[in-house]
């Protein structure tokens, strides 16, 4: 029976200890990225697990030119939070002189801002952050770790096969990447696919089993049931298996370096696996919250579509109680001279009589028509609530997120 279901069963603690201890390790472009917002202890810790299973680490050309092209991008960002720091702590410091009518130079005031100051110092020197593109000691670093272990991608016309199997692989939503599908054109929808197709040909070739590290927390790359990730993707394990015939596993960074410090008997700080695990759960939370805003539009929209028919609808019950009113008026002015039908002529009564039944029906339509009306009204009024609803729980989730 297992042979049957190999891609649903999880590796046991054995194969997981046999597999650590002979697999290439991937690292995905969000760990060598994370590398420029950890501070120097977290940094050092990866990068020395990195130097200690040099002989098993391999590179995805996709993943070097991904590092390279967002590499700068990261290093300003980083900077730019400790310039808004200093920036809010600028402000601060004026609101306290203005608020407490205090000079420029009184000296309570000026004691708090230089230990402000000195706190906001010693932060930035524990994290020591790269400041200059051009002088980046954590790249010379990679540079070396990783020379001549660097896979050489695909051609171009390949890259251009894997995109068409890719927008296919999304709309039948086949995991990796689909979930940054809506990234636009180009390697950014597909970048994910074409890191996996490298690692497939990679093992194949090289008949290597492999351990994929992922800041990845999106479930096209793990298979999570009620909120709880238990592992990679089915999907991604049998295809592993049917292609390479080798093993596959994958681990989250903060896993990984708990498992690094169990397998390889290394010291690791615990700062370091709980600064990984805080900025994992920031991430998370992250995409949470781009998830929920796109589930949001997307109610959001649902609920606006069906208020515009419900108006619409609305609207043409307005004018199909209009035309009863108008009809009903025109029955009551011909019932006012009924004595003129009413005689002993059977053809006339039965002309009456058919009168009267069609102002019973137009009564009676009257009647489902305005019934109609105020079902419709009180759904109208249902959704309205709903959305404001919906924009008060968005609001809310969005303060608790910049809270963290």
């Amino acid at each position: 029976m297992r042979d049957a279901i190999k891609e649903y069963l999880n590796l046991t603690q054995e194969e997981k200890s046999e597999l650590w201890k002979n697999a290439i390790f991937v690292f995905d472009t969000n760990i060598f990225l994370n590398l420029y917002r950890y501070t120097e202890v977290t940094r050092e810790s990866l990068l020395n697990a990195m130097r200690q299973l040099s002989d098993r680490i391999w590179m995805p050309k996709q993943v070097a030119q991904e590092l390279m092209k967002d590499r700068p991008k990261v290093i300003f960002d980083t900077l730019g939070i400790f310039k808004a720091l200093k920036d809010e702590k600028e402000n601060f410091i004026k609101d306290c002189r203005e608020k407490l009518r205090r000079e420029d130079t009184d000296i309570k005031i000026d004691n708090m801002s230089k230990e402000l100051d000195k706190h906001l110092d010693i932060l930035i020197k524990e994290s020591n952050y790269i400041e200059n593109v051009d002088e980046d000691e954590i790249l010379n670093q990679l540079l070396q770790l990783y020379e001549k272990k660097v896979g050489n991608g695909f051609s171009d016309a390949e890259i251009e096969e894997i995109k068409k199997e890719g927008t296919e692989r999304y709309n039948k939503q086949i995991p990796p990447g689909y979930k940054d599908y809506k990234k636009g054109e180009g390697n950014n929808a597909f970048g994910d696919l074409i890191i996996w197709k490298e690692i497939l040909l990679f093992a194949k070739k090289n008949k290597k089993d492999i351990i994929y590290v992922t800041g990845d927390k999106k479930e096209d790359w793990w298979e999570i049931v009620n909120g709880r990730t238990l592992g990679p993707r089915v999907e991604l394990k049998k295809e592993f298996l049917e292609e390479t015939k080798q093993k596959f596993n994958m681990y989250s960074m903060d896993r990984f370096l708990e498992q690094f410090k169990n397998v390889q008997g290394t010291q690791i700080q615990q700062s370091a696996i709980d600064e990984v695990k805080n900025y994992e759960r920031i991430l998370e939370e992250k995409y949470r919250r781009i998830r929920n805003k796109h589930l949001r539009r997307q109610e959001s929209e649902r609920i606006d579509a069906e208020q515009h028919h419900l108006m619409a609808l609305l609207c043409k019950l307005d004018e199909k109680q209009e035309s009863l009113e108008i009809r009903i008026k025109e029955f009551q002015h011909i019932f006012e001279t009924k004595e003129d039908l009413i005689c002993e002529d059977i053809e006339e009564t039965e002309k009456f009589n058919r009168l009267l039944d069609e102002f019973k029906d137009c009564l009676a339509y009257l009647n489902d028509v305005l019934h109609k009306k105020m079902e419709i009204k009180k759904e109208i009024e249902r959704l309205t609530w709903k959305r404001e609803r919906l924009s008060n729980s968005y609001e809310r989730r969005e303060k608790e997120f910049d809270q963290l």
